[in-house]
């Protein structure tokens, strides 16, 4: 018998005392509890069926469902696991929690929240200065579990609240050791380019782009030379068409490709893909993922600068860039250029 909150509007109390009236008349071995989140408790209303003794418990990879969803069972396993010890998934299988949920989330073609409980991408990530330091001296005191354990990592993010701490520390997690001297460059450039609008808290492929270039190292990425672009888009009665040309050389070879799409960026995406494709033909395919634009200045209005972020996929990662410009396409060729140069690096290629 499966006591069910279909509404998802049911309290603690309700909960309990729906589960008390049942196991007058029921064994608890035999009843069940289903859980909406409409006004989200499903998840800890399903911690409280549990702790009545209710060990079927219905609910949904990332708590997918109508409305507001349904119980997420990527949040209430590990919550299970972690605070009671309650053996949810077989041996082995936790630690493959949060390639599920991020599998899942692709094949029902849906975002995958990077701020979702355990599986989040940001799950882990400490950002502020303060926090960083305290999470390095004191492991636990700011991060609340070994997110390995269920597949995932934890990371370090810099903004303008990062001290040198978080500089060391997402360094050290983007492959580099710095010394003491390095550090400085590096926060040196960061800030400059913080100042000028840029964010890499959410823009780890550009950071490490960064952290190359202060350290004199080649960050471009590509040996190929992009000389310019042009986009052009027109209307047609109720269609638009997007036209993107872009010149650029390698080896003293010359290409000049021209790509159509649903925008400038991703005509311009498209027109790049085919100079990579001449290039550099042995690299893997991928595809820009999301796009997201913030108003650096907004007092500025119309002439204010925008700040592009663009996310990037292939098979096996995803990467994000951010370029700034008061003109928002040449702000999103920028981070377009420097997902591609992260990617030609990452491949080997540069």
């Amino acid at each position: 018998i499966v006591l069910c909150d279909t509404n998802g509007s049911a309290t603690s109390d309700l909960v309990r005392l729906g589960i008390k009236a049942a196991t007058e008349q029921i064994p608890v071995a035999k009843l069940g509890f289903h859980g909406h989140n409409d006004r989200g408790r499903g998840v800890s209303n399903a911690e409280l069926a549990f702790l009545f003794g209710i060990r079927h418990i219905q609910g949904t990879i990332n708590g997918y469902g109508e409305r507001c969803g349904n119980t997420d069972l990527c949040t209430l396993i590990p919550n299970l696991y972690f605070d009671y010890r309650a053996a949810c998934l077989m041996n082995g299988k936790l630690e493959r929690l949060t390639d599920l949920s991020r599998m899942t989330a692709e094949f029902v073609n849906a975002h995958h929240r990077s701020n979702h409980p355990w599986v989040g991408h940001l799950a882990g990530h400490t950002e502020a200065g303060m926090h960083a330091s305290g999470e390095g001296r004191d492991p636990g005191s700011y991060l609340h579990a070994d997110l390995t354990l269920i597949g995932n990592r934890d990371s370090y993010g810099v903004s303008e609240q990062s001290g040198r701490s978080n500089i060391f520390a997402k360094a050290k997690e983007l492959g580099f050791e710095l010394s003491a001297e390095e550090i400085a460059k590096v926060t040196d450039l960061h800030n400059r380019r913080l100042a000028e609008g840029y964010s890499y808290a959410a823009a780890d492929a550009s950071l490490h782009l960064l952290i190359m270039e202060a350290l004199g190292l080649d960050h471009s990425g590509a040996a190929f030379t992009l000389e310019g672009w042009h986009v052009d888009t027109n209307r047609d009665g109720a269609n638009l068409f997007t036209e993107a040309t872009i010149r650029a050389s390698l080896d003293n070879v010359y290409a000049h490709e021209v790509g159509s799409g649903d925008g400038p960026v991703d005509a311009l995406n498209s027109a790049l893909r085919k100079v990579l494709d001449r290039f550099y033909p042995e690299l893997p395919k991928w595809k820009l993922s999301d796009y997201k634009v913030r108003i650096v200045n907004p007092q500025a209005a119309t002439a204010a600068k925008v700040r592009v972020l663009i996310e990037t996929s292939d098979k096996q990662e995803t990467w994000t860039t951010v370029g700034v410009h008061e003109n928002i396409i040449e702000a999103s060729w920028i981070a377009l250029v420097q997902s591609v140069a992260y990617a030609i690096h990452r491949n080997g290629k540069a």
